[in-house]
């Protein structure tokens, strides 16, 4: 029998994994989702729980390094995927000896997905976006956080979430630049929109790439909000005639932020998403952490629920979700689970609701006498 000493946080998470495995229905693909899952976090998670762990990791706002995330949508298949993302790295790593092992462990992941054949494309994007002679260790801690993304009856998605270092070059140039690379100059028109619109308010801060073994999907572009207010980001919806999204975002905004005019600096994000090579529509996001806004978890579930019910969509999977991480135990007073919240509008399939949970490893931690 295991003992503290042999379990590690890395164990615990794994096990919440498991769980949403056999809860997602995706016993079949349980080897390859273990597998990516060791790979992705044997540094990051490899420590006993009879150490505290830091909070080194700026994917979560209190340093976890992993991120669980739900989508509720009207497409159910949607609803049904299970989704994480984590970065390969120990705490103390400075950005060069993060990104070095990044792409040491890169191909690994690809192969696992047979999509080995993507890797030169890969590499010359975070040649471009953090080229490592450029990189010094004082730059920010952050670099390539990398996604996973598993359906049942479908194959498994990569996602490559490479943080712009400002030091470098300017953000929207990068970014310009990673679409001339990816010939997917298509996209500049709408980056160009959401520069004159908002660009004075928020400022791009990450690029994400999604990618299979049949080759690379989606590309997005992520703006962190510094003087943003709720009507800035309406006008910019409008411009694009996105009339769709306006409906969502407006009951988003009033039933999770209160309805406030101005957002607090960094704590909303939009992410605007350009369709795959084999097509698609536009997507955009409206992400903020509830930990600004709102007092508790259980608050915070309320407020989604009702959202959920209003945008008529089934708020079970992220109920499931948030009970697997909690065991159905809510602090009164804190926000432990909830990371961030989005509300998005795709086309195709309409509204949706995006949840990111982060696991409680706090609760794991027991030092020994």
């Amino acid at each position: 029998m295991a003992t503290d000493q042999d379990e590690t946080y890395q164990s615990k998470v794994r096990t919440l994994l498991e769980n949403l495995i056999r809860l997602y229905n995706l016993q079949s693909q349980k080897h390859l989702i273990l597998q990516l899952f060791g790979s992705l976090t044997r540094e990051c998670l490899a420590y006993p729980i009879t150490e505290r762990l830091p909070p080194f990791s700026l994917i979560c706002i209190d340093g976890t390094p992993i991120q669980f995330s739900v989508s509720l949508s009207r497409a159910q298949q949607e609803n049904r995927t299970l989704r994480y993302v984590t970065e390969t790295c120990k705490p103390v790593m400075l950005l060069p000896a993060r990104l070095s092992l990044t792409r040491e462990r890169i191909p690994v992941i690809l192969e696992l997905i047979n999509a080995t054949h993507l890797q030169p494309q890969i590499n010359e994007v975070l040649d471009l976006l953090l080229p490592p002679a450029q990189l010094l260790p004082d730059h920010s801690m952050f670099g390539v956080w990398i996604g996973v993304q598993h359906q049942a009856r479908s194959v498994s998605t990569l996602k490559i979430y490479c943080n712009l270092l400002w030091k470098l070059s300017d953000p929207w140039s990068m970014f310009n630049d990673t679409l001339r690379l990816l010939d997917r100059t298509d996209v500049r028109r709408v980056a160009a929109d959401a520069r004159r619109t908002l660009g004075p308010y928020c400022w791009p801060s990450c690029v994400g790439l999604e990618f299979t073994a049949e080759g690379f999907g989606r590309v997005k572009l992520y703006l962190r909000g510094y003087q943003l207010s709720w009507s800035r980001i309406l006008d910019f919806i409008q411009g694009l005639d996105w009339s769709g999204f306006e409906p969502g975002f407006v009951r988003f905004h009033e039933v999770l932020l209160n309805g406030r005019e101005t957002y607090i600096p960094r704590s909303v994000v939009l992410c605007i998403g350009a369709p795959g090579e084999s097509g698609g529509s536009y997507d955009l996001k409206v992400e903020v952490g509830p930990q600004y806004y709102l007092k508790d978890d259980e608050c915070v579930r309320r407020r989604i629920i009702k959202l959920a019910r209003e945008l008529m969509l089934d708020f079970k999977p992220y109920e499931q979700m948030l009970d697997v991480f909690s065991n159905h135990m809510l602090t009164p007073g804190a926000i432990r689970y909830h990371d961030v919240v989005g509300v998005g509008f795709n086309p195709q399939i309409g509204p949706r609701l995006n949840i990111y949970l982060r696991p409680d490893l706090a609760r794991y931690y027991n030092p020994t006498d």
